[in-house]
């Protein structure tokens, strides 16, 4: 964000002729090219351009994927930039360039194939939810409930889908749930609902009995690389997780009960 194209100055001071680079590339060039000098004792490159950063282009095979990939990112850019702004950590002028880009491209939010689906089943269940595509095309979602995050609920969906583990089995046993949700309450903590840590940590336990738990919990690794959306923005701690999961989450720029945020 904020970057703009410019001439090398470095290398038409080497080479005598112009390149372009981004602004960043040319601005830190001096100090990457003073600590490859410290650890080689040589200069390796003259010039950012010198280093082929602009010249990955000539690599890509097939571009339409490319492009698919790159609208993606850009509509996850927004997402992040319109969380940060709800947050306070930048300004509205960071937001309006990603969404100048996502017009000039013809793409909206919609271009990520999990946001209309979370978007619907929260405003059919009146609740907050995060929606996830799995390899295979189909999309599962998890709402909020007395006890559960929508994450929660989304990754024990999730991996009873993955594991073909029919939705009315139970994963948790109300024997170790129960400890848990009294001791949250013993200790004054301001939701009762669990963590996807602690449902994960949970869901661990049952494991050592109950054989259903332990294979859905061997296809954990199975949501890597999913897509998935939340129509609020989640907390700190199921966010960390979804990320250790490599699960990609993007999250409307609301609070609970929040109204949408509108970006002309």
């Amino acid at each position: 964000l904020k970057d703009v194209n410019m001439i090398d100055p470095f290398h038409l001071e080497a080479y005598k002729e112009t390149a372009i680079n981004y602004n960043r590339d040319v601005e830190m060039f001096p100090v990457l090219k003073s600590i490859l000098y410290a650890s080689t004792g040589k200069d390796i490159y003259k010039s950012p351009t010198d280093m082929g950063v602009n010249m990955v282009g000539n690599c890509i095979k097939d571009n339409k994927i490319v492009e698919d990939a790159s609208k993606k990112e850009i509509v996850r850019r927004y997402y992040n930039e319109a969380n940060n702004y709800r947050l306070g950590l930048t300004d509205i002028d960071t937001v309006k360039k990603v969404k100048l880009l996502m017009n000039e491209l013809q793409i909206d939010e919609n271009y990520l194939d999990v946001v209309k689906p979370a978007l619907d089943k929260s405003k059919k269940e009146n609740k907050p939810v995060i929606a996830l595509k799995l390899s295979k095309k189909k999309i599962i979602t998890g709402k909020q409930t007395d006890i559960l995050s929508p994450a929660c609920s989304l990754v024990l969906n999730a991996i009873k889908e993955v594991s073909k583990i029919p939705d009315d089995i139970k994963l948790l046993s109300p024997n170790v749930l129960e400890p848990m949700l009294n001791l949250k309450r013993s200790l004054g903590s301001s939701s009762e609902r669990l963590s996807l840590t602690e449902v994960l940590t949970a869901l661990s336990i049952c494991s050592t009995t109950n054989p259903m738990a332990e294979k859905a919990l061997s296809n954990l690794d199975k949501l890597k690389d999913c897509e998935a959306h939340a129509t609020y923005m989640v907390d700190s701690s199921d966010k960390k997780f979804l990320k250790k999961l490599h699960i990609n989450l993007t999250c409307e720029p609301e609070f609970i009960s929040d109204e949408k945020l509108e970006i002309e």
